[in-house]
């Protein structure tokens, strides 16, 4: 063996040379794309810039046999392409070099039809290489929202999260309550369409002529109050306001 790297959070970010030990530390960008490699008194030992499909700019290099570069794919020094794991890219010339394939045939893998550029079998992340990045030589992070089964999961989720904001905004508004004790139009009497039966209850009430609830059983009445508009005669209760 001889080196080891060191991994946070599932991203490399150190070389330790055996059997001596020195260690050296990565310095990538949003993309996986190593930049710099520092000692560990931090000193800068390689510097490169890259191009957006991976061609490499050395700026420094002090350190060699650095296989780790675009992408944080491991580079091969023999054939000059790149490791994505399902197949190997060629920085100089943006493509990968087999097309693209998925375990389950399929006419087009991981497509989308929204975006023509995934109808390239052969292309880099969709021709989008300064926004995402190729975890594993199949897809784009971007191309799992386009994923029917996770597009559904998602949208079903936000459905819910909305749905249970609304909920507790109208809850706090007293808006539930209104609708259930107010809203309702008395179907005999045309002065009340068009008005807001929330703030005209009382005198909806006062327009129907039962003013209290009277149940007669076994020769007995019993008044029950005031009657609500939801329960007074020739009310048809409405929602929709």
């Amino acid at each position: 063996m001889l080196r080891e790297f060191v991994y946070f959070n599932g991203k490399r970010t150190a070389r330790i040379n055996l059997p001596g030990g020195t260690v050296h530390y990565y310095f990538a960008d949003h993309l996986g794309t190593l930049s710099e490699e520092a000692s560990a008194t931090g000193t800068i030992e390689n510097d490169s810039d890259y191009y957006p499909y991976g061609g490499e700019r050395v700026i420094k290099q002090n350190v060699a046999n650095e296989h780790y570069k675009f992408g944080g794919k491991e580079w091969d020094s023999e054939s000059g392409l790149d490791e994505f794991g399902a197949r190997y890219y060629g920085s100089t010339i943006g493509r990968f070099m087999t097309p693209d394939w998925a375990a389950k045939p399929t006419d087009v893998p991981y497509a989308h039809y929204g975006n023509p550029q995934s109808l390239n079998l052969y292309s880099y992340v969709q021709n989008n290489p300064t926004t995402v990045g190729d975890p594993d030589g199949h897809q784009s992070p971007d191309m799992v929202l386009d994923n029917p089964e996770v597009g559904r999961i998602i949208d079903n989720a936000i459905g819910i999260v909305v749905g249970v904001a609304t909920a507790a905004y109208v809850d706090s508004k007293g808006w539930i309550k209104d609708a259930v004790d107010g809203y309702g139009v008395g179907v005999g009497d045309d002065s009340m369409i068009g008005t807001d039966p929330v703030f005209d209850r009382n005198y909806f009430l006062s327009k129907n002529s039962n003013a209290s609830n009277t149940n007669t059983q076994s020769g007995s009445a019993t008044d029950k109050g005031p009657v609500k508009a939801k329960d007074a005669p020739g009310v048809s209760r409405r929602t929709g306001y």
